[in-house]
């Protein structure tokens, strides 16, 4: 048995989504929303699960190194997600 490299590719990635708290002063929790967001959709791939399925996901290092940009720092009260989509 054969397994394909889309199903393989699809395994890696969703063990290596994850979520990450982040902090940085004075920002609002929309300020947040916001910047979470963009930095989400700069860093989307959309990744084929099979013939005929494919799924959106972020990027983790593109990601984080997105927030590190904005100016945020790791841990903090902010959940931040990075791996599949769930919108």
């Amino acid at each position: 048995m054969t397994i394909g490299w889309p199903m393989i590719v699809a395994a890696m990635l969703a063990l290596s989504g994850c979520a990450t708290t982040w902090s940085r002063v004075a920002t609002s929790d929309a300020d947040f929303n916001l910047d979470n967001r963009a930095c989400q959709h700069m860093n989307t791939q959309t990744v084929p699960v099979s013939s005929v399925l494919a799924r959106d996901y972020v990027a983790v290092y593109g990601y984080k190194r997105c927030m590190i940009e904005e100016g945020y720092t790791e841990g903090g009260i902010w959940k931040g997600y990075s791996g599949w989509r769930n919108e």
